[in-house]
């Protein structure tokens, strides 16, 4: 009669690890993320003062445009990264970075008077 090996009954974890994504990917989602905050707070503190806010908005305004797009310009460069690397990131902060950009210009536009 032939025996069997007991075979180890410990539960195996499959998970990927954040290194097999693409660095720029991941920083760029990041910089989307810091992005979105400061532009959501810039417009509370506007809404808080009745549209009578100080310069501090347009410069929170600004500095958020500014990581923007610096952030869908790392995440499209992201798309050529070197290996077999999973782009879920890439996607998430380059879609998410260049919707903030697009806001912005929509923003630009009303201003100057392009789409009134």
């Amino acid at each position: 009669m032939k025996k069997f090996k007991k075979k180890n009954k410990r539960k195996v974890r499959h998970r990927i690890a954040f290194k097999h994504f693409t660095l720029g990917g991941r920083i760029s989602t990041m910089m989307g993320l810091v992005s979105l905050l400061i532009l959501i707070f810039a417009i509370c503190t506007s809404y808080k003062h009745e549209g009578e806010a100080s310069i501090n908005v347009g410069i929170m305004a600004f500095i958020s445009m500014l990581i923007s797009i610096a952030g869908s310009a790392l995440g499209l460069r992201s798309f050529y990264e070197k290996g077999t690397k999973f782009l879920k990131y890439t996607w998430i902060g380059t879609i998410l970075n260049l919707v903030i950009v697009l806001f912005f210009a929509g923003i630009l536009l009303i201003y100057f008077g392009g789409l009134a």
